[in-house]
C-alpha cells in the first residue's frame, strides 16, 4: 500500500498547478499547446519531490490525463489522501519545546485536528509573542518571536501571499566567536492557518528557523 508522501506545502504546490491547467482547458486552447501545458505541469509537479518511487510517480503523473471538472476534483481527493498530516504532540511534549518560557499559553484544541500543515503557530498578543512549531532537519523544534501588530495587508514573508501582516522579529548569534546578538525579522502572516493553506515553499521559512538555530545561543 502506497504511504503518505506529499508534505503540506507539496499538496498546496500541487494544487495550484492542477487549478492553472484547469483555467487553460477551460479556455478551449490548442490541444498541442495544451499537451505542452500539461507535460510543463507534470513536470513541476514531479520536481518537488526527491527519489519518487514507480507507485508515487504514477499517482503524481495523474495530473497528465485529468480533463473534466470532476476529474480535477477526484485527482486532488487522491493527492490529499497521500499528505502527510502534522505529528500530534501533547500539551507535556509541548511545553518541553517552551520549556524556558514561564507561562506558555496553550490554546485549546491547537492539535486536535488531524489535517496537513506545514508548521504550527498561535498568537498571545498578551505578551506579544508569536509561537512556531515546525519539523526542521527532521526534528520537532519549537521557537517564539516578537510581534509588532501592523494592521496592513502585504505579502507574507513564508507564504508569499497577500494578505493580513504581523512583523515577528529574533535574536541570532552574529556568528560563533562572539557573544553579539543581531536582530532579524520578517513580515508574515497574522493568519498562520491560512499561511499553511498558501504556502508551497518552506525555503523563507527553513531560512528564518536556520538563523535561530545556527549557535546554541539562539532565543
Amino acid at each position: 500500500m502506497l504511504e503518505k508522501f506529499i508534505l503540506n506545502h507539496q499538496y498546496n504546490f500541487i494544487k495550484k498547478q492542477v487549478e492553472m491547467l484547469k483555467q487553460n482547458i477551460n479556455q478551449n486552447i490548442d490541444n498541442d499547446v495544451l499537451a505542452n501545458i500539461r507535460e510543463m505541469s507534470l513536470n513541476k509537479v514531479v520536481s518537488q519531490f526527491s527519489n519518487l518511487n514507480e507507485e508515487q510517480y504514477r499517482l503524481l503523473s495523474e495530473i497528465n490525463k485529468i480533463k473534466t471538472e470532476l476529474e480535477f476534483d477526484e485527482y486532488i481527493k487522491r493527492i490529499y489522501d497521500y499528505t502527510k498530516h502534522f505529528p500530534y504532540l501533547s500539551e507535556v511534549k509541548l511545553r518541553k519545546l517552551f520549556k524556558n518560557v514561564k507561562k506558555l499559553n496553550i490554546p485549546r484544541n491547537i492539535f486536535n485536528e488531524d489535517k496537513p500543515l506545514t508548521y504550527v503557530s498561535w498568537n498571545d498578543l498578551g505578551s506579544f509573542r508569536k509561537f512556531f512549531i515546525y519539523q526542521f532537519n527532521n526534528k520537532i523544534v519549537g521557537f517564539q518571536s516578537r510581534i509588532t501588530l501592523c494592521n496592513k495587508k502585504g505579502y507574507c514573508a513564508f507564504c508569499n501571499s497577500f494578505e493580513e501582516l504581523v512583523l515577528i522579529s529574533s535574536n541570532s548569534k552574529h556568528n560563533n566567536q562572539t557573544s553579539y546578538y543581531k536582530a532579524f525579522g520578517h513580515y508574515v502572516c497574522l493568519d498562520s492557518e491560512r499561511c499553511n493553506k498558501n504556502i508551497t515553499d518552506t525555503k523563507q521559512l527553513d531560512e528564518f528557523v536556520r538563523k535561530l538555530y545556527l549557535t546554541r545561543g539562539a532565543r
